[in-house]
């Protein structure tokens, strides 16, 4: 009964194959040749386009065969002749001829399927054999899709629109404490009053607990992101972040207060890697760069979000309020947005993966080829669905070592100047004979930052991004010694000097960090095998918080100890040799699919 069932099924996949190998499909990527078995003496008789059969089951992980066959796979189907006899007889017949299935990849990484009919040596009719092709056929990409080269970018961007409107929405407690400590420490308010020694704790300066909070989420991120994705670890981060700023919105004492602001840094280090993730994963080669290059200008709007709003003269729970309500669009609509590709591939979900690809890429794009590349690389990582998983992959060679190039970009970012620049701006443009008032000048260098981040959203799918880093860091090296000369040479009493120049120097540092922060976003998600990317991001967001955290903290020692024109000594130091470690190591990525850049990258 099970072998006459599983015959059936045989007959029914051959006569499925059979189908695609005799019409005419569009798609560019595979052929079929339909043969007559040698032992009938038949010419080849024509030549056909066809497309991938279409899987009636969802893919699922075998504990002996993998999680995918390998991509050299060979599905065998018996002819109708074959099949029919063969539901009376489970041994094979000699001379019986067969269709054969399968994959090649060429050194190009580009999947062809082909399809022959002639003779060939298999044990079929039997059990075994039946379930092994069955489960083979399990992988294959369903249906057609369209035949343009070009994908709609109408989805694209709407959705990146909506994940950076979330990561503009968690940005926001970054500098909620620069409009509201007023009012903490107002003596005379009716509301929550703040001591001096609570004050650091909120987020002055120095400590902030969003610092704290930041970490903490890191860590939490690295044991999401690789069982439940991208997606669903934004969903877990976007509703915390709206818990927290109602808990400020109704806190009534202080540890009240502290707690929500570390809730407020643990779902910053949820959503906001997480959302870099999702976009690099989703978004085409060709403007993928754009894509990251937008949440980094939102993030940089959300940082001065609180000083625009605190101009409105609202109290902090009027702003706690406000920042908890900009929450829940981004909360609801990324919950019906699907999961990514790539994610959904490495955990053996095809179709699934299928319709995510065509629901960012358009009905009218071929998508099968993509996805091809994405189940071949897949399978060849192997199993990767869990941290551990996912961390052993690290240790390839070729993975190792773009880890630890991007973990000390990351790393020495804050020691080029930007962490304490946005933290102690007013300090350091505090020089004599400034042309400009300090907050007039502090607001002027945000906005040149942002302006640097729309510089790199209209140049970064059209320049190098191993041009644009060693660039920039050279222009902020040199700008760096500015400021240093400036005040280290030159008489700031004489009033000859030119008073301009710590303002310009600064200015200039601003917009080359607005273009390089992106491309160091877009970077960790290239270069990051799509293995274990998971969990290498939040790693990295947590050293890279730590050397920030310790990089503000130590300011005013360094201060003492080397004073400033030592302080942008190690700026110009730090960017030149970043400039140069980019030029030996940072391979180019503008215009390669994510496959393609690992293939080149980590074998």
């Amino acid at each position: 009964m099970v072998c006459n069932e599983t015959q059936s099924q045989a007959g029914r996949d051959r006569d499925s194959i059979l189908g695609h190998c005799g019409a005419r499909q569009d798609s560019r990527n595979a052929r079929c040749l339909s043969h007559k078995s040698p032992g009938e003496g038949r010419e080849v008789e024509d030549v056909h386009e066809a497309s991938l059969p279409r899987s009636s089951d969802s893919a699922r992980r075998d504990d002996n065969n993998g999680l995918f066959p390998s991509h050299n796979t060979t599905q065998e189907v018996q002819n109708p002749d074959s099949v029919s006899e063969g539901l009376n007889s489970t041994q094979p017949k000699e001379n019986a001829g067969t269709e054969v299935v399968h994959f090649e990849q060429n050194a190009h990484c580009t999947p062809s399927l082909s399809c022959e009919v002639g003779d060939a040596d298999r044990h079929a009719g039997t059990q075994e054999d039946d379930f092994k092709n069955e489960q083979s056929a399990n992988i294959t990409v369903e249906g057609t899709t369209g035949t343009h080269d070009k994908p709609a970018y109408f989805v694209q961007t709407m959705v990146t629109l909506l994940m950076a409107w979330g990561v503009l929405a968690v940005s926001t407690p970054m500098s909620f404490p620069g409009v509201t400590l007023p009012q903490f420490t107002d003596p005379d308010t009716d509301d929550l009053h703040l001591e001096s020694q609570s004050l650091s704790l909120l987020g002055e300066a120095k400590i902030s607990m969003v610092e704290a909070g930041t970490m903490v989420g890191s860590l939490v991120a690295g044991q999401l992101l690789a069982p439940l994705g991208a997606r669903v670890t934004i969903l877990i981060g976007l509703p915390l972040a709206m818990v927290s700023w109602l808990g400020l919105f109704y806190s009534s004492q202080l540890w009240i207060l502290l707690t929500c602001r570390i809730l407020q840094g643990c779902a910053f280090a949820l959503v906001k890697p997480s959302t870099i993730m999702y976009l690099v994963e989703v978004a085409h080669e060709s403007l993928r760069g754009r894509i990251v290059g937008v949440v980094g200008i939102t993030k940089e709007v959300g940082f001065f979000s609180s000083y625009l709003l605190g101009g409105l003269m609202l109290t902090w729970r009027q702003l706690s309020f406000i920042f908890a309500c900009i929450l829940v669009p981004p909360a609801i609509a990324v919950f019906f947005l699907p999961n990514s590709p790539r994610w959904l591939t490495n955990h053996g979900r095809i179709p699934e993966a299928r319709r995510s690809l065509v629901f960012f890429r358009g009905r009218h794009y071929d998508v099968e080829a993509e996805l091809r590349e994405v189940i071949r690389q897949a399978n060849e990582a192997g199993s990767n669905t869990s941290t551990r998983q996912q961390l052993k992959l690290l240790l390839r060679p070729g993975t190792l070592k773009m880890f630890l190039f991007v973990l000390f970009m990351f790393i020495a970012y804050p020691l080029q100047g930007i962490a304490i620049l946005s933290n102690y701006m007013m300090i350091i443009l505090d020089t004599p004979g400034m042309p400009l008032d300090l907050s007039l000048s502090s607001f002027l260098c945000g906005i040149v930052k942002m302006a640097g981040g729309i510089t790199n959203f209209i140049i970064s799918d059209y320049i190098g991004r191993v041009s644009i880093m060693v660039v920039t860091l050279n222009f902020m090296a040199v700008s760096a010694f500015a400021y240093a000369y400036y005040i280290y040479f030159l008489d700031l009493n004489s009033p000859n000097t030119a008073t301009w120049i710590p303002l310009a120097s600064v200015i200039t540092l601003q917009f080359h960090a607005g273009i390089c922060g992106p491309i160091l976003d877009v970077m960790q998600g290239e270069l990051l095998p799509n293995s274990c990317r998971a969990a290498t991001m939040p790693i990295i967001t947590l050293l890279n918080g730590l050397c920030v955290f310790g990089t503000v903290s130590s300011f005013y020692y360094l201060l003492e100890l080397i004073n400033m024109a030592g302080i942008f000594g190690i700026f110009i130091t730090v960017n030149i040799i970043m400039a140069l470690v980019c030029m030996l190591v940072m391979p180019e990525t503008r215009g390669m699919s994510l496959e393609a850049i690992s293939d080149a990258v980590h074998s």
